[in-house]
């Protein structure tokens, strides 16, 4: 996972804010929205912003998107939430997360986690 491996790289590489780009996670769509895609949403009725920028709540972030199961299964998932992980170095790390808490990090896909779903539930309004 390229975030942790950041911070263990370079202990001085904090993560300064993330910004979650999400949509209300019960929106049915025509087809599935992949991570590209997802952007596409934004100017649309119900695109919504978090901006975390608060150390408690950016690493209680941090700390539900390093819990995660890999169910060997899932290979793509249709996104509701992008969050933007902005490191102090300068590099941006992208995670995406469906309804049910499947997680794609930078791309590749890392697994589920429901400590990370119930965050957004409870942190982002509309979310659910």
């Amino acid at each position: 996972m390229s975030f942790w491996n950041v911070l263990k790289a370079n202990d001085s590489v904090a993560v300064k804010r993330i910004t979650i780009h999400y949509i209300y996670s019960k929106t049915d769509t025509q087809h599935d929205i992949s991570c590209n895609d997802f952007d596409a949403y934004k100017g649309k009725g119900g695109f919504m912003v978090k901006n975390l920028t608060i150390k408690a709540q950016i690493c209680l972030f941090m700390k539900s998107l390093s819990n995660y199961k890999a169910p060997p299964l899932v290979k793509n998932i249709d996104v509701r939430a992008k969050a933007y992980i902005h490191y102090s170095n300068g590099k941006t790390s992208v995670a995406c997360i469906d309804r049910f808490g499947d997680i794609m990090l930078d791309n590749e896909f890392i697994g589920v986690s429901t400590s990370l779903l119930s965050f957004l539930q409870k942190s982002c309004d509309g979310f659910e």
